[in-house]
């Protein structure tokens, strides 16, 4: 591994130790990212030992330098500056290689992503998780990662997450099956976007006939929708900012209003 430009260096040679070591025994090297208040109040105001896991440090010249965790310590300072914490100990490790170790752990390492994490919720039993699944399921929709074979998979899980939190169960419920009813898992449908705006649009017109909403959608792809609701906002495709402050996907919610309204009779077009 090169540090700062400069020659390989192997860090992996070198076997680590257990410790319980105080707070005020850790310092923070020149390479270190300095704490950020905002994050530091938030670990303080929240703090959980489940979370805070062990700190990796590098014994050198007699003192204990912080390679990775400044944020947990910071926090939990706050709290108790006498506390003592497990740290993961490197001895005999130059400074040259501490910075390579500090690039290692923040370039390498890999974080859950949203399928992942949704995932870990619902081998945990989280009853807002195993709803959603079963409403997937339902239509047979899946999640990435998930034990269920043979179904069409929904990437975007944290859009599905965000509709459930936001505007409740039924429409979620909605919103899957107008999409699976319509695009048959077509997968351009199942887009952040494609679900978000459709949910957005059955959360705001709530006394709309489903089977007018069926014929409208029936003559258009899902990424003809999108790209006739940039068209019609008129705005950018690689940057939407719609006024107002509105949403991103927004304008997917007004174009499938104004699909509706053009196949439905006077009576029934919605404002």
């Amino acid at each position: 591994m090169k540090v700062f430009g400069g020659k390989a260096i192997k860090t992996n040679k070198i076997k680590p130790n257990y410790a319980n070591i105080s707070l005020e025994s850790l310092h923070y090297a020149p390479y270190q990212r300095k704490p950020k208040g905002e994050l530091v109040k938030a670990i303080a105001n929240n703090f959980d030992w489940d979370l805070f896991g062990v700190i990796s440090v590098s014994y050198r010249d007699g003192k204990y330098w912080i390679v990775d965790g400044g944020h947990r310590v910071a926090g939990l300072s706050l709290k108790d500056k006498s506390a003592k914490v497990l740290c993961c100990v490197w001895e005999g490790l130059s400074y040259e290689e501490e910075c390579a170790k500090f690039l290692k752990f923040n370039s390498q390492r890999n974080s859950l992503n949203a399928a992942e994490k949704f995932h870990a919720k619902v081998e945990e039993g989280n009853p807002e998780a195993i709803d959603i699944v079963a409403i997937m399921k339902k239509f047979n929709f899946s999640y990435a990662g998930s034990n269920i074979t043979n179904c069409d998979i929904i990437k975007p899980i944290n859009a599905v997450e965000y509709i459930y939190s936001k505007y409740g169960s039924e429409v979620l419920n909605n919103t899957l099956g107008i999409i699976k009813s319509t695009w048959l898992g077509d997968k351009e449908s199942l887009t952040c976007k494609v679900l978000k705006g459709m949910s957005t649009f059955l959360n705001e017109y709530q006394t709309i006939n489903f089977t007018i909403l069926r014929r409208a959608l029936d003559g258009i792809s899902p990424k003809d929708l999108e790209i006739e609701a940039i068209v019609k906002a008129g705005i950018n495709k690689k940057k939407i900012s719609l006024s107002g402050g509105q949403c991103k996907f927004y304008h997917i919610c007004l174009a499938i209003r104004d699909l509706y309204n053009e196949n439905a009779p006077k009576g029934k077009r919605i404002a």
